[in-house]
């Protein structure tokens, strides 16, 4: 362990939070009891007992590895979603285990130990290793990129290099890719016979640049290539949309209240039809108009909050939409306030995202699976950008959450 990456193991670093460490620990069957998890220097006591583990031998220093590996993958990321096409010629290889070994092995850099620890880095991208695996029924390769980059800390001028990975899924038989990579800020070119900081900040980094050149290594190997932006942005808003909608369906309890003033919705629509003198084409708008603001006051003057998140597996509490006419919607139920179905403005809005059938994003309360040691929901924003769908995870989320969101939409 002595050439372990020192990125994936600082405690300074959020690549591993509290959960993950003490899950690790705890799985392994490592004693901590003389560590204080709610002491301000937990993390690093449990990055420390983690550490050891993996020195007592070679079978737990390859336990901790493909841990790290596993957490890389995870946690505090930003990913993006790509609908793509393959190369046929490319697709036949791909077809069993053998093709697909015999066409990457080659790509793997020479002097990779087969994990992300240990492998040895420069300014380069390199592919350290990949896995072909199965993810909810679906085939998918995975691909390891790492390189170097430099950080500097602007307080104090310090630098150090960090190495900078960039995880890389192919779902082979269903067009899609997706790239997961930690967003990093104060980056520079990693160049070793550097002779000061001030050198090294004449070559400034923007995290997209590593990200980039690892899809397009990644996207030459495995001969894939992007859909159209036009019309996978269309696609992609289509499918926020379905997935707003099935997050924010009309509680039972409040869809029996709306059937029990039915009459009172015919009436008042009725009297409104012959008061302005609406035509017949536009009855339908009226009806949902009336029927909509009903369900607005009902919603939001009801008491029990939770019916609104009961049985979901999320509930937005932000999404932002644009309508044919330009007119543009941007709304939040406001920092904890509760899901935005609770709140006026989601009503406000609802009929123009309904006209639509296209949301262009939106922010996701997400119930976990995985709850031991974890908080019961999670964050996740969800956008699209030039046909790309962009997710951001801002706290620490395991994969089967993570896949749970992705499936959403590839499934929507």
């Amino acid at each position: 362990m002595e050439n372990t990456a020192h990125i994936f193991c600082n405690p300074e670093e959020e690549y591993w939070t509290i959960p993950p460490i003490l899950s690790f620990l705890k799985d392994n069957q490592v004693k901590i009891d003389n560590i204080n998890v709610n002491k301000g220097n937990n993390k690093a006591k449990l990055v420390s007992a983690a550490l050891d583990f993996a020195k007592a031998n070679k079978a737990n220093e390859q336990i901790f590895a493909e841990w790290v590996d596993k957490t890389v993958k995870e946690g505090i990321k930003e990913i993006v979603l790509y609908k793509c096409r393959i190369d046929n010629g490319i697709s036949l290889i791909l077809s069993n285990e053998e093709g697909i070994q015999k066409h990457l092995d080659k790509y793997v850099d020479k002097e990779s130990t087969g994990y992300l620890i240990n492998s040895q880095y420069d300014n380069q991208t390199k592919l350290i290793k990949y896995t072909s695996s199965t993810m909810r029924g679906k085939r998918v390769l995975t691909l390891y990129f790492c390189r170097m980059v430099t950080y500097i800390e602007k307080r104090n001028l310090n630098a150090r290099n960090i190495e900078f990975p960039v995880i890389f899924d192919f779902f082979i038989d269903d067009g899609w890719y997706v790239v997961r990579y930690k967003s990093r800020s104060n980056l520079y070119e990693y160049n070793p016979e550097s002779q000061s900081v001030y050198a090294t900040m004449e070559q400034s980094l923007n995290a997209e640049k590593p990200v980039r050149d690892a899809v397009d290594y990644a996207k030459r190997i495995l001969g894939i290539t992007d859909v159209d932006d036009k019309e996978q942005a269309y696609n992609l808003k289509k499918k926020f949309y379905k997935l707003l909608k099935s997050f924010t369906e009309t509680p039972p309890e409040i869809q029996t209240e709306l059937d029990q003033y039915q009459t009172f919705i015919t009436d008042i629509e009725q009297k409104i039809k012959e008061l302005c003198g609406i035509p017949e084409n536009q009855i339908s708008g009226l009806h949902c108009d009336i029927r909509n603001l009903f369900e607005k006051y009902i919603s939001i003057n009801r008491q029990d909050k939770e019916i609104f998140t009961r049985k979901r597996n999320a509930y937005p509490v932000k999404l932002c939409a644009t309508d044919e006419e330009d007119s543009h919607v941007d709304q939040a139920a406001g920092g904890d306030a509760g899901p935005l179905q609770s709140k006026a403005i989601f009503f406000d809005n609802k009929r123009m995202i309904d006209n639509d059938k296209t949301c262009d994003g939106l922010t996701l309360k997400w119930r976990r699976n995985t709850r031991t040691y974890y908080t019961e929901t999670f964050t996740v924003r969800i956008s699209e950008k030039k046909g790309k769908c962009n997710l951001s995870f801002k706290e620490y989320t395991a994969e089967e959450d993570i896949q749970d969101v992705l499936f959403s939409i590839i499934d929507a």
